[in-house]
C-alpha cells in the first residue's frame, strides 16, 4: 500500500482502507486481524540474506525499560546538551520525529499495532531498511500511516516516489518509504526455508537467553559495521531493568586459541584484597595463562618473546590488575594514551599480580628480565628499595613498570612506591586491608574467565580529589565541566565487561549497573 497527500485525499484513503482491509483482515468480517505472539512467527517472515536485523519481542517492554534510562542523571544531562530540559523531553521529540510513540502502549494501540506482538526493523542486502510490524486493527493502522505520511510530505516534494508505503502479511505490516517501496512485494514473500527462523547463530542465542530480552540485533558477516571484529556475524541482545543495563554479544568463532583461553579454570586464592584499594578499575584472568601467547601474538601482529610464554606457562590462573589514578596526574591538555609519547604512569598507578606454580623457575625468569628489556628498549637493573628485592625499569620518557617476587606471587606495578606497597601487603597478609570494589555487587561482576569492573563512584571520587593545578592554568572550565559529568554519574555504581567462550562462540557482556539496588 502506497501513500501520496494528492489533492483527492478522500477518494485515496478509501481506496486504500479497503484493500487494507482485504491484506490485513477485517475483525467485521471475522478474519483476524492480529498477528501470533513472540518473535517465531515474525522470523519466519525476515529474510536470512539481510546485512542486519533489529528485533523487539514484546513492544510493551521497551515502555519500563525506557522510563528507567530517562530517569537516569546522564540521560538528562545529555539532553540537556542537546536543548532539552529532561530525558523525557529528548525523548518526545524523538518519538515526535518518528510519528508514532513506541515507548507508549496506549499511543501504539491507537494508530493500530499491537502492543504484545513483535517489532522489526531489516537492512536488506540491497535497497533501504524497511520495518516489520505487528497490526492490531486495520483501519487505525491504515490511518496513522496515512496522517504520517501527509506529515511527511513536504520533505519529499517532486519525488517519483511514495512518502510511504506497506505490504501485509500475516498480521504484520512492511513498512517502508521512497524507492523501498516497490521492494516490498518481494521481501515479504519469502520462504520459511529462506528465513532467519533457520539461521543457527541467531537461534542459538535466543535459547541461550530464552528468547526473553528487551531486544536483539543480528548482524551476518555482511554488516559493514561488525565485520572487522566478528567475522562470522554476531547476535546482540539488550536487557534494561531495574539494576541494569546489559548487552551481550554471541559471535561463532573458528580460532579454537582464543576459545580456550576463555575456559575458567580453578585458582587457589584471590588476590584482589592486595591491590591498592584507591583502585577505580579492576581486571581478572582465570583461563589457563599459557593460552594467552597465541592472543597477545594476534593483538600484536607478530611473533613475541619465547621468554614471555616461559614466564606464561609458569602462571597459575587467577591473575589480576588494577588502576588508580596519580594524585599528581595532570589533565590539562588532555593526557595521550600512548606510551610512545607519554608516560602513562604520569597519569595512572597501575599494579598486576600473578600466582607462580614455580618459585625457583620464576626466579631464574626475572633473572633474564634485563636481558629482555633492553631487546624491547627497556632498561631493567636488579637492586634493594626500603629492603626490598625489586627489578626496577626506565624508558625513554622516564620510569617503567617494575617487577617483584613475593613467596608464590609475581608483582609488576608503576609507580615504585605503589609496588613497594603491595610488595609489602603481600609480605604480611594479615595486615591486608580489603582491598578495592567495597561494592559486593561489583566484586562479584569479576567471576569468570576474564572480567574487568570500574568502580564509577571511586573514579569520580578520585577526580574531585584531584588539586586544582591538575587541571592546568585556566583549567577551572574543564574541571567545572568534568565535575557536571561526575555528578551525572551518581546514580550509576559501576560498569563491567565479561569474556567467555564456549565450544564455538565467543561471548562479550557489557553491563552498566545502576545505584541504589
Amino acid at each position: 500500500m502506497r501513500f501520496r497527500v494528492p489533492a483527492q485525499w478522500s477518494l485515496a484513503s478509501v481506496m486504500v482502507a479497503v484493500v487494507t482491509a482485504e491484506l490485513i483482515g477485517c475483525t467485521r468480517c471475522g478474519t483476524p486481524a492480529q498477528p501470533a505472539h513472540g518473535l517465531a512467527p515474525l522470523l519466519s517472515l525476515l529474510p536470512r540474506t539481510a546485512q542486519a536485523v533489529f528485533l523487539v519481542p514484546r513492544l510493551r517492554s521497551l515502555e519500563p525499560a525506557i522510563q528507567r534510562v530517562e530517569l537516569l542523571k546522564l540521560t538528562t544531562l545529555a539532553s540537556q546538551l542537546q536543548g532539552f530540559e529532561s530525558g523525557r523531553d529528548f525523548l518526545s521529540a524523538v518519538m515526535a520525529q518518528l510519528g508514532i510513540d513506541f515507548s507508549s502502549p496506549s499511543a501504539l494501540a491507537k494508530a493500530g499495532i499491537d502492543p504484545e506482538g513483535a517489532f522489526a526493523l531489516v537492512i536488506p542486502s540491497g535497497g533501504e531498511a524497511y520495518a516489520v510490524i505487528p497490526v492490531q486493527d486495520a483501519v487505525r493502522f491504515h490511518d496513522a500511516l496515512a496522517e504520517l505520511a501527509r506529515n511527511r510530505s513536504g520533505t519529499s516534494k517532486g519525488s517519483p516516489h511514495p512518502d510511504l508505503g506497506f505490504v501485509a502479511r500475516a498480521g504484520f505490516a512492511f513498512v517502508a518509504g521512497a524507492a523501498m517501496v516497490s521492494e516490498l512485494p518481494r521481501h515479504a514473500a519469502i520462504d520459511a526455508e529462506q528465513s532467519l527462523a533457520l539461521e543457527p547463530s541467531l537461534t542459538d542465542a535466543l535459547k541461550q537467553s530464552g528468547g526473553a530480552s528487551l531486544a536483539y540485533a543480528w548482524l551476518s558477516p555482511r554488516f559493514d559495521w561488525s565485520s572487522s571484529w566478528a567475522p562470522a556475524g554476531a547476535t546482540l541482545d539488550l536487557d534494561v531493568t531495574s539494576q541494569q543495563l546489559r548487552v551481550r554479544a554471541h559471535a561463532p568463532w573458528v580460532t579454537g586459541s582464543i576459545l580456550s583461553a576463555l575456559k575458567v579454570q580453578p585458582s587457589s586464592q584471590s588476590l584482589l584484597k592486595y591491590l591498592p584499594d584507591d583502585s577505580f578499575l579492576v581486571a581478572r584472568f582465570a583461563g589457563p595463562p599459557e593460552r594467552l601467547g597465541p592472543m597477545l601474538q594476534r593483538l600484536m601482529g607478530k611473533a613475541v618473546d619465547p621468554v614471555f610464554d616461559d614466564v606464561l606457562a609458569n602462571l597459575s590462573p587467577g591473575m589480576i590488575a588494577s588502576l588508580s589514578l596519580s594524585p599528581t596526574a595532570v589533565l590539562s591538555p588532555m593526557p595521550v594514551l600512548d606510551v610512545r609519547k607519554s608516560n602513562p604512569f604520569h597519569f595512572f598507578h597501575f599494579v598486576a599480580l600473578a600466582p607462580v606454580r614455580d618459585r625457583e623457575k620464576a626466579r631464574q625468569l626475572l633473572s633474564q628480565s634485563p636481558a629482555l628489556g633492553s631487546r624491547m628498549g627497556v632498561r631493567i637493573e636488579e637492586r634493594q628499595e626500603q629492603g626490598e628485592k625489586i627489578f626496577a625499569s626506565t624508558y625513554a620518557l622516564g620510569e617503567g613498570a617494575h617487577l617483584a617476587l613475593v613467596g608464590q606471587t609475581a608483582a609488576i606495578g608503576a609507580p615504585l612506591e605503589t609496588l613497594l606497597h603491595v610488595v609489602r601487603r603481600l609480605k604480611s597478609p594479615s595486615n591486608a586491608a580489603q582491598g578495592p570494589l567495597p561494592d559486593p555487587k561489583l566484586r562479584g561482576e569479576l567471576d569468570g574467565a576474564a572480567a574487568m569492573v570500574i568502580d564509577l563512584p571511586r573514579l569520580a571520587s578520585s577526580i574531585r580529589s584531584l588539586p586544582t593545578s591538575s587541571w592546568g592554568v585556566g583549567g577551572f572550565a574543564i574541571r567545572g565541566a568534568a565535575l557536571r559529568w561526575l555528578t551525572a554519574l551518581e546514580d550509576l555504581r559501576g560498569l563491567s565487561v565479561h569474556f567467555s567462550g564456549s565450544e564455538q562462540s565467543l561471548e562479550l557482556e557489557v553491563a552498566l549497573h545502576f545505584a541504589g539496588t
